[in-house]
């Protein structure tokens, strides 16, 4: 079994495994001039449409221990502004939900977290766009 994501439009983006071309170029392909050329200016389109796609630049602060009331510091180094949110929680008190605001402290590089409850969070930040 493997993991995908299925866009809108049938493109397939793989979660895992190698990627592997769906193309398959022959000696026989090589022999005609025309041929190759279709084929080459084909996978130029492709690299060019793969290099265009945007992919945010992001980093998971894993498995930090936080304390309700003492903010938390997670330093992301992007120079602007970011997005972020919890993809792990995991409270010292059964039930209690993941409490996080972004504090007054946070800059440009860092992002700072009023936390509302104990426990032990994952946190992604991701570069806005």
């Amino acid at each position: 079994m493997s993991a995908a994501i299925v866009r809108r439009g049938g493109t397939i983006d793989r979660l895992d495994g190698r990627a592997a071309s769906d193309v398959n170029i022959t000696a026989k392909d090589v022999e005609d001039p025309e041929r190759l050329a279709r084929l080459v200016q084909e996978q130029a389109r492709r690299v060019s449409d793969i290099d265009g796609r945007w992919r945010p630049e992001r980093v998971d602060h894993e498995d930090r221990a936080v304390v309700s009331g003492t903010p938390l510091r997670l330093e992301h180094g992007f120079g602007g502004r970011v997005r972020w949110w919890i993809v792990d929680w995991q409270p010292t008190t059964p039930g209690d939900a993941a409490l996080f605001e972004r504090a007054s402290g946070t800059d440009t590089n860092t992002l700072v977290l009023n936390v509302g409850n104990s426990g032990t969070v994952s946190v992604r930040v991701e570069r806005a766009g």
